[in-house]
């Protein structure tokens, strides 16, 4: 499953450990079948820094999706994702 064409995804992760970015997050099942712009900000001292580098990033979004490094998306979490949208 990939973006509906009407809705275009992104993840942004305010991120302070790589090692659990990597085993969770980047791991996730849903991710793993699928390309999805994603900014991944270290060190922010607060959101609306986070905020900020993901809409200075330049990548055609309509949603970005709010993600915390140690959260994992089961697969087919994107499919549900957009079922909720329409």
């Amino acid at each position: 499953m990939m973006d509906s064409p009407d809705t275009k995804l992104g993840i942004v992760c305010a991120a302070s450990d790589t090692g659990t970015l990597r085993r969770r997050l980047l791991a996730s099942p849903a991710l793993q079948s699928i390309s999805l712009p994603m900014v991944v900000v270290y060190g922010a001292p607060n959101a609306a820094v986070v905020l900020d580098t993901a809409y200075s990033s330049g990548f055609d979004v309509d949603w970005w999706l709010w993600l915390h490094q140690d959260v994992i998306l089961p697969e087919g979490w994107f499919d549900s994702f957009h079922k909720q949208l329409a």
